[in-house]
């Protein structure tokens, strides 16, 4: 029993505090102990469809995109706005995650997960655990859904001047996407854009960062 104990505790911890109900079921944990502890009384707490935080209170933004992930299944990436912040580029953006999940994979999206169908999933780049999109992909997805032309001025130019991608990356990552609500960011790159910077990674006091391209 120590034993079932500790490797629950093991699987919180690799995974920042958070677990899906299949690991826990796999690992021989009842469904109906699920159901109590995740419950009013219970030490745990839902935070996504089938995804669990074993204390209460609320999540910090590298457990958001940690249980986002964990929500969306293997193979799963965070993109836009979430990346960005993950990619230590600070825009003022919200709480939700957008995540890329193959396009095969039926899912429907919960809490503050949005999820985008794609045939076009890249090869991760892993910080802090989490798979993220490259940081041109997380750009593009970004600057498609701003809302005004500002925005995706601001988001080229924080990008390009973080160093993680150029103007012309970002042109080549527009054309292999969808052409529906490009204009803003065609007419941005078009107008040219600073040069790129060395990247500078800082890590977090949160997550220990290591990147994998």
């Amino acid at each position: 029993m120590a034993r079932h104990h500790q490797s629950i505790n093991e699987l919180f911890e690799a995974q920042d505090g958070l677990a899906t109900r299949t690991q826990l079921l796999a690992l021989g944990v009842p469904a109906s102990t699920i159901r109590y502890r995740e419950g009013p009384q219970g030490p745990w707490r839902r935070v996504l469809k089938g995804t669990i935080a074993n204390r209460v209170g609320p999540l910090s933004r590298w457990q958001r995109l940690r249980a986002a992930l964990l929500f969306a299944g293997p193979g799963a990436l965070v993109t836009s706005f979430a990346a960005l912040w993950a990619y230590d580029i600070g825009l003022g953006i919200g709480l939700g995650v957008r995540v890329l999940i193959p396009h095969a994979r039926r899912l429907k999206p919960d809490g503050f997960v949005v999820l985008t169908r794609t045939t076009r999933l890249p090869p991760p780049v892993v910080i802090g655990s989490c798979a993220l999109a490259p940081p041109a992909r997380a750009a593009v997805d970004a600057c498609l859904r701003a809302r005004s032309s500002e925005i995706v001025r601001n988001i080229v130019t924080a990008i390009v001047r973080s160093g993680r991608c150029s103007p012309a990356e970002l042109a080549h990552e527009l054309e292999a996407h969808q052409v529906q609500n490009s204009a803003r960011l065609r007419a941005v790159l078009s107008r040219g854009q600073p040069r790129r910077r060395p990247v500078i990674v800082r890590p977090t006091p949160l997550t220990p960062w290591t990147i994998a391209r």
